[in-house]
């Protein structure tokens, strides 16, 4: 299979004017966390409470399943564009489905409203919802991802002490729990590298497999990816 190229599709979106959820608020970006709820290492960002209405950011297709049991995410929301459809989705995270059914599927157009909004399905703290922008992974996105200015935190079974360190003083964190936390975080979600702007995960849960299917993935901070 050819190799994927972000940059490329990146541009296509035009990430200053890309739709998703124009008006609610980013409460927690890419990287570590600024707080101590919720795992250390976060990889995705999260938007707060309103709008609650999710706009499609590209043309392509969306599914949308409730998780039984709820687990941690409590509803799972697949984008997945035409163009790159082999190697990239957008998954989303807490979303509620106003008709009550377990799923729904079909086309959807740029900057057109889904039928399922923000919500606070799984372990929430309130309505709001999680996004990840996850991409088969291939040297060639890696690479072009490296060209990007970031900050690693963890690679080769190696923490970047000083960074994390000057991250949770700056935002009141213990660090000591913070490592340990992190520590049982990569073992559990088979996280092999973490960097300010994306991660490498080994292998997912069966119900966050992409559409392709198993092998290993990398999430990419959707804010600086597409604005989102």
């Amino acid at each position: 299979m050819k190799s994927f190229n972000f940059l490329a599709w990146r541009n296509i979106q035009n990430p200053d004017t890309t739709p998703y959820r124009p008006g609610a608020k980013h409460t927690q970006g890419f990287g570590l966390r600024i707080t101590d709820i919720g795992s250390p290492l976060h990889l995705g960002n999260d938007r707060g409470r309103e709008p609650r209405d999710i706009l499609a950011p590209f043309d392509g297709r969306f599914e949308w399943d409730m998780l039984t049991p709820a687990g941690v995410a409590g509803s799972i929301l697949r984008l997945i564009p035409h163009n790159g459809q082999d190697s990239i989705e957008l998954q989303v995270f807490h979303s509620v489905d106003g008709a009550y059914t377990d799923h729904i599927e079909g086309e959807c157009k740029r900057g057109e409203k889904l039928p399922v909004q923000a919500g606070d399905l799984g372990l929430s703290v309130g309505i709001h919802t999680h996004t990840e922008l996850v991409i088969r992974d291939n040297p060639l996105s890696r690479q072009q991802m490296r060209m990007e200015d970031m900050i690693w935190l963890y690679r080769s079974g190696s923490f970047n002490v000083g960074h994390i360190w000057s991250h949770c003083k700056r935002h009141g964190l213990d660090y000591e729990d913070v490592i340990k936390r992190t520590s049982t975080q990569i073992s559990t979600w088979d996280i092999s590298y973490m960097s300010t702007r994306y991660a490498v995960r080994d292998m997912l849960p069966e119900y966050r497999l992409p559409h392709w299917g198993e092998g290993k993935t990398l999430h990419v901070d959707t804010l600086w990816s597409m604005d989102i």
